[in-house]
């Protein structure tokens, strides 16, 4: 219906943020349920001033909940967040020409997977609600270790995220690390895949084949691939058309050196 808004409600957010460290910290279902009773109490007792201190106190004072805080207890101990100074992305992603690189390397890795989903779901739903034509250039290494369930922010990024603006590079060498909806890598409008592992060889030329007639000619291209060599799948300009229209292809590519570009 035009005009409808739906707003948000604590169980939406708080279900969210119950998600993010379920994957973290592998919960359990008993585990995650008692969290997830105990911070939307919490935070419906003090929705301005929340935090994961309040949380682990909790926690603390609650049956069972010893349990749930001694798996989390990396992060609750030490709670990263800031709550009083205020953060607009407006001010990131400004047209500028600075590069903003965020590391996290004074922390432990829990709390840095923790982090990065956090500010991944907050910019998502940043740019859902800016809509004013913010193009969002993102990178992202070492996706592995990201959540890739189908509620998950990078799972929505690469899915719903070329309407909102998103223009991400996702990079891995482990493509079979990753646990969930994989599927949705292949959402990304150009791929580029450089000599991958042997097992996982067949599943990337099943992708990238247009048809099973040719996947095991592309299972042959990417072994066959040497240092600077990949495999591009995408599309391009098709030069030869006075249109200039783009045409999607499979193309094996050599990538100038340093020296010679």
């Amino acid at each position: 219906m035009p005009g409808l808004v739906l707003t948000e409600t604590p169980e939406d957010m708080v279900d969210r943020i119950i998600e993010v460290l379920d994957f973290i910290f592998h919960l359990g279902i008993q585990q995650k349920s008692l969290a997830r009773r105990i911070m939307l109490k919490g935070y419906k007792n003090n929705p301005t001033d929340y935090t994961l201190t309040q949380f682990k106190e909790q926690l603390l004072e609650t049956n069972s909940g010893e349990n749930v805080y001694s798996r989390m207890s990396v992060l609750l101990d030490r709670d990263p967040f800031t709550y009083q100074s205020s953060f607009d992305w407006s001010k990131v992603f400004n047209y500028e020409g600075t590069v903003t690189i965020l590391q996290m390397v004074q922390y432990q890795r829990q709390i840095q997977n923790t982090m990065i989903e956090f500010l991944l779901w907050d910019l998502f739903y940043h740019s859902q609600t800016k809509k004013d034509g913010t193009i969002y250039p993102i990178f992202l290494d070492e996706i592995q270790n990201l959540n890739f369930s189908s509620s998950s922010p990078t799972v929505k990024i690469l899915r719903e995220g070329r309407k909102f603006g998103w223009s991400g590079i996702f990079a891995t060498q482990a493509m079979s690390s990753i646990k969930g909806e994989v599927d949705a890598l292949y959402n990304a409008a150009e791929q580029i895949h450089f000599l991958p592992p042997e097992d996982q060889v067949s599943s990337l030329a099943g992708y990238i084949a247009p048809n099973a007639k040719e996947k095991n000619i592309f299972e042959a291209r990417l072994t066959r691939l040497k240092k600077g060599q990949c495999i591009m799948s995408g599309p391009i300009l098709d030069t030869d058309l006075d249109t200039k229209n783009l045409i999607n292809t499979n193309k094996m590519i050599s990538i100038d050196s340093f020296e010679n570009r």
